[in-house]
């Protein structure tokens, strides 16, 4: 984990669950069922880097950086986090693919852990733009495809039987530092809190 801030700020930050091993390894081995003609479409999520956003915060200075970790650290946990994969789909949606994911149950403790971070960050003036939608990104699609490419390919892609129902319980949050590099995002963990 990261201790010291000796890099220039700001940095991209976001809140996620995380997603126990057994379950990464299981959706990484998702890209086995797909065809070898589809693979040049899809760019797939390394394994290490499987998570479920809760929040994406973005550029932050350190001040807020130490803040967001204190908000974590206090909110309190009154139950566990249990939820399954409802379905494989892509977003925003099938005509414009863009990310392949998982779709979680929306259990309704992911949605008061939600609930709760986003009140605590919005007292502390942050502003939080997406809305929510629990989920588990497996793959990009490439954008050097046509949209009509991609329109076809996530259509077929639509069409394989993928493992449904899988339950699952989070067990930590944490806060991540997420750097753009030009061979794919790069993750470092500022603090990690037991549920």
């Amino acid at each position: 984990m990261v201790d010291q801030y000796n890099e220039d700020f700001p940095w991209r930050i976001f809140v996620s669950l995380n997603v126990p091993y057994i379950i990464r390894k299981e959706l990484s081995e998702i890209k086995e069922l797909i065809p070898n003609t589809f693979n040049h479409f899809l760019k797939w999520t390394d394994l290490s880097l499987i998570h479920c956003t809760l929040i994406f915060i973005g550029d932050s200075i350190e001040d807020q950086v130490i803040l967001i970790k204190k908000i974590i650290e206090d909110i309190k946990f009154n139950c566990e986090i249990n939820t399954f994969i409802e379905e494989f789909v892509f977003l925003p949606n099938l005509n414009s693919p863009n990310v392949f994911i998982a779709k979680l149950n929306q259990s309704p403790e992911i949605f008061y852990l939600y609930n709760e971070l986003r009140c605590k960050l919005l007292e502390n003036n942050f502003k939080i733009h997406k809305k929510f939608l629990p989920h588990i990104t497996i793959a990009r699609i490439r954008k050097n495809h046509s949209k009509k490419d991609r329109k076809s390919f996530s259509s077929n892609l639509q069409k394989f039987e993928y493992p449904k129902k899988i339950s699952f319980r989070f067990k930590k949050i944490s806060v991540i530092r997420s750097i753009l590099k030009s061979t794919g995002p790069e993750y470092k963990i500022l603090s990690e809190t037991s549920i």
